[in-house]
């Protein structure tokens, strides 16, 4: 529930006067059109998208240098059950909780400080995707869309105290931040922070900032579990292994040969259109009189996993592994790697990850309606903006070897629509990161190696991501929103655990959403 009220905040904290209580209220609903489900062995492809927000807001500025501002309510959603789930995940599920909780202290008028539970935003024309700073992890490497809201959240939800320094024009403002991440396990580490954001006029704003993501531990144990170091094999030779399938050839009374090992498929036959070439030499005319067959691209042939073990043979080769998943694969194969004479002498390296690394980040924003002199009322919103960061300036062997694939950029542009919405946004972002985002490394093992079940594998179908959002207020109090997306979306389950992995993975998968949205 506490990353649920992204814009009630912006409508509570905008209030003015000495006391002030606020209603708000807001339903979801969507579809995921196209789907994958690499961590839930089920497509996501028509799965219902429901959430309906309830909260009451409570402001209180108690005099000229303090501010009071809580929030609580509650989400009524409905559980993602790939493959049908079970009855538990077909009733509406309710969960209570807080949008913020805060006092703000303003000492002297370009001078505050915020304490307390409250959600914080640098990149202010941002409508889903970026907000890198606090939205990532560097090790695996993760980026975050959404929570338990499914739109209108593009902002981080931290416990912490957060200083704000503005000079006297107004073009510079200055934030120092320790947040305690509240969240995204592991929960309560603190990262101190600091961003710069620079507007010399209302064309352009220019901004950046320096995250010590993690730093801080208070819960050695994790901490510990976390950094335990792992043992790992450079070039490390595995014997080839023989095949137990057996290619087939299903046809009835079939009198040649109608079974074949793999092996004659590979090696000096090295592909299944080999095989049916020598089969057709040999069986040819035998094939043409019985079966009416007449050339090998007409031969059938069926895998027969069911002959031995059904193991399909792999050749010799040699890997860069993690020594635990070597000795996994040596007694799945039944070989005996490590007595090879190619690993002779072979001794293991030694490897730590930790999930603390120096976060680096800048964003921008070019105002076309202050630049143009348009009026954004009239034409709508017209901006282009956008977001690089570099999560985590240490390089480790094996897996998180290059700086530019933990490099994400965002470019968004608002589009004027001459009052047909509000705003219009379309955000685009890209990361060359060829490990699949998996959060089961810290939310499921304490364990930063990538997703065992991905680990070795290059996935590259997610490198693009991309967002198109609108709003249209209706009334003042009354607001609608639409998001289309191919982002970083996971859904919740029953226990309101989150998938692994976002079910949006492949180049085509999307979903839609639709809000209603009311609030006094």
């Amino acid at each position: 529930m506490r990353a649920a009220i992204g814009t009630l905040t912006a409508i509570t904290l905008a209030m003015a006067g000495d006391r002030k209580i606020s209603l708000f209220t807001a339903v979801d609903v969507g579809r995921v059109e196209s789907g994958s489900g690499l961590s839930t062995g089920s497509d996501a492809k028509g799965a219902f998208l429901s959430r309906t927000y309830v909260d009451v807001g409570f402001t209180d500025k108690m005099d000229e240098h303090n501010l009071i501002s809580i929030g609580i309510g509650g989400i009524f959603w409905n559980a993602y059950s790939p493959g049908g789930g079970d009855p538990s995940d077909k009733i509406i599920k309710f969960g209570p909780g807080i949008s913020q909780a805060l006092l703000e202290w303003t000492p002297i008028d370009n001078l505050s400080v915020t304490f307390g539970y409250f959600p914080y935003k640098y990149n202010q024309s941002a409508q889903n995707l970026g907000e890198y700073m606090f939205r990532s992890e560097a090790y695996p490497t993760i980026l975050y869309t959404g929570g338990w809201s499914l739109m209108n959240d593009v902002q981080y939800h931290p416990v912490g105290a957060k200083l704000t320094w503005k000079n006297s024009s107004g073009t510079l403002q200055q934030d120092f931040g320790l947040f305690i991440e509240y969240f995204n396990s592991p929960i309560y580490d603190i990262t101190p922070a600091s961003i710069t954001t620079w507007k010399p006029s209302e064309v352009f704003t220019l901004g950046g900032g320096l995250a010590l993501h993690r730093f801080i531990s208070p819960t050695p144990g994790t901490k510990d579990k976390l950094t335990e170091p792992f043992e790992y094999y450079k070039n490390f030779y595995y014997p080839a292994t023989p095949s137990e399938s057996r290619y087939q050839i299903p046809l009835d009374n079939y009198p040649g040969t109608s079974s074949y090992d793999l092996a004659y498929a590979a090696g000096t036959n090295p592909n299944v259109d080999s095989l049916k070439q020598a089969i057709f030499a040999s069986d040819g005319p035998l094939l043409t009189a019985l079966y009416g067959i007449n050339s090998a691209g007409e031969i059938p042939l069926t895998l027969d996993t069911t002959a031995g073990s059904g193991k399909q043979g792999k050749p010799a080769r040699y890997v860069t592994k993690l020594k635990k998943d070597i000795e996994t694969d040596i007694s799945n194969d039944g070989t005996d790697a490590f007595n090879a004479p190619e690993n002779a002498g072979a001794l293991p390296q030694t490897i730590s990850y930790d999930l603390a690394a120096v976060y680096l980040m800048a964003f921008f924003n070019l105002d076309f309606n202050a630049l143009l002199g348009l009026d954004a009322g009239d034409i709508g919103q017209f901006k282009l903006y956008g977001e690089i960061a570099q999560l985590g300036l240490k390089n480790y062997p094996l897996f998180y070897t290059q700086l530019e694939q933990r490099r994400p950029i965002m470019v968004g542009f608002s589009i004027p629509t001459f009052g047909l919405v509000d705003e219009l946004s379309v955000e685009t972002e890209y990361l060359n990161n060829p490990i699949v985002e998996s959060i089961a490394s810290t939310y499921d093992k304490l364990d930063l190696n990538p997703d065992e079940n991905f680990r070795y594998k290059t996935y590259n179908q997610d490198n693009l991501k991309w967002s198109v959002h609108a709003s249209k207020s209706v009334s003042k109090f009354l607001t609608l929103y639409t998001q289309v997306a191919n982002d970083h979306i996971r859904l919740k389950n029953g226990f309101a655990q989150p998938t692994f992995v976002p079910i949006t993975n492949s180049k085509g998968d999307w979903y839609w959403l639709l809000r209603i949205q009311w609030a006094i």
